[in-house]
Formats: C-alpha cells, sequence, structure tokens
C-alpha cells in the first residue's frame, strides 16, 4: 500500500516539476490562443466590408502584416532550435 502512495507521489511531483518547467510556455499558448481569436474576429469585421469601402484596402494590408508577423514569430524559434529551414 506505502508503495503505490510512493508511486503516486512521484508521479505528482512529476508533473509538479513539468509544469513549473514549462509555465511560460503554458502562458504564451494561451496568449497565442488569444491573438488568433482577436484575428479571426478581425478578419470577420474585413469580411463585412465593401471592398468600395475607402478603408478596406489598408485594413486587409494591416491584417496581412499581423499574419506575417505571427507566422516569423512561429519560425524564427524553430530557426534558433535548428529543427526547420526558414523558408
Amino acid at each position: 500500500m506505502s508503495n503505490k502512495i510512493s508511486q503516486q507521489a512521484d508521479t505528482i511531483w512529476k508533473y509538479t516539476k513539468f509544469i513549473f518547467k514549462n509555465v511560460k510556455a503554458f502562458r504564451a499558448s494561451r496568449q497565442l490562443y488569444e491573438v488568433r481569436t482577436n484575428l479571426s474576429l478581425a478578419n470577420m469585421e474585413i469580411g463585412k466590408m465593401t471592398v468600395h469601402e475607402p478603408i478596406h484596402a489598408q485594413r486587409v494590408n494591416e491584417f496581412n502584416q499581423v499574419m506575417i508577423e505571427l507566422v516569423r514569430g512561429k519560425w524564427l524559434p524553430a530557426l534558433r532550435n535548428g529543427s526547420q529551414k526558414c523558408p
């Protein structure tokens, strides 16, 4: 019985260490989810505009630039780790 409790305590300790070690990654993942949600909402608002509206082209260009930066933000850590080549 004490062996089973010891194994459970060891498992809990491993999970706790993992969480504390990766807390920055969890926070970054949550922030990235929020950014993606906001970008989706912005894209829907741009989609509601007609191409004849004066601000439409500017909003599309701004949205495209943000998407480029988001993708570049994913590539840079991968390049530092040497796991990918920059396209």
